[in-house]
């Protein structure tokens, strides 16, 4: 069914939930059946330089009608090191709802390129199934000899 045919309007008040995507040099608007259907363009959120454990200052995004958490980091470090954490889940009143499993992600050979190195580590992905509002990162560990590493979060 078209999108004209179900009262398709941009904006505020729109009757359709859409993704604006680009194709063949047109915008076109597709229509999201569910959260986590999106394309993950820029980061939501990034915090580079972070030099301790702990819940992350200033990393969250907003999960309100999203359904997955992407994690991504890059770090100066060597092949097959690892950096550890977990998601904090707040619900509407920043309530903590729950967290989740400790994932452990490793570093790639894929690199920036910059100076100095850094390498990407895999990305992890999580399903938003609690419905909470607002998603935070508690980083466990940083890689093996690491002094610094750059965290990304995005919420589709």
């Amino acid at each position: 069914m078209a999108l004209d045919e179900l009262g398709f309007t941009e904006g505020v008040g729109a009757n359709v939930a859409t993704h604006v995507v680009t194709e063949d040099a047109k915008t076109k608007h597709i229509e999201r059946i569910a959260p986590g259907a999106g394309q993950l363009g820029d980061w939501d959120n990034s915090v580079t330089g972070v030099t301790a454990v702990g819940l992350v200052s200033g990393l969250s995004v907003s999960a309100i009608g999203r359904g997955r958490i992407i994690v991504g980091a890059k770090c100066e470090t060597s092949l097959d090191y690892s950096y550890s954490f977990f998601l904090v889940f707040k619900n509407a009143s920043a309530v903590v709802v729950g967290v989740s499993a400790t994932v452990f992600a490793t570093f790639k050979q894929v690199s920036d390129g910059g100076s100095p190195d850094k390498r990407y580590a895999s990305i992890q992905c999580f399903a938003n199934d609690c419905g909470a509002t607002t998603v935070e990162l508690y980083l466990v560990s940083l890689p093996a000899g690491a002094t610094s590493i750059d965290l990304y979060m995005a919420a589709l």
